[in-house]
């Protein structure tokens, strides 16, 4: 069914373009990582700005394991306004055992 939802008293119809791909999760992660590796394939070093979120842990999963097999160098960078925040992507950095670079997001608005 189409949702409805009301803009200033006037009703609107919605449809939804978000379709889910009919894949399994390793054929998912196969085809991230082929992406991945085009996008990266001709850097020796690769920046990956990471947030605390479930999305970048994908993104680093992936960037990770590629800089591996292709021996390249990462660097994560983090712009930090949350100590929680923080202190996860430090976390991840250590798993991954791979340097961390931190700005403090109130400098960088100046």
């Amino acid at each position: 069914s189409t949702p409805n939802f009301q803009i200033g008293g006037t009703s609107v119809e919605v449809t939804s373009r978000v379709v889910p791909k009919p894949s399994s999760r390793d054929e998912l992660l196969v085809e991230m990582m082929e992406l991945y590796r085009r996008k990266t394939q001709s850097h020796k070093r690769i920046g990956i700005f990471v947030s605390a979120g479930w999305d970048s842990r994908l993104e680093l999963a992936c960037i990770t394991r590629i800089a591996e097999d292709d021996d390249k160098e990462c660097t994560f960078i983090h712009i930090c306004d949350d100590p929680e925040d923080l202190r996860i992507v430090q976390a991840l950095a250590r798993s991954c055992n791979v340097p961390l670079v931190v700005y403090a997001a109130t400098a960088l608005d100046r």
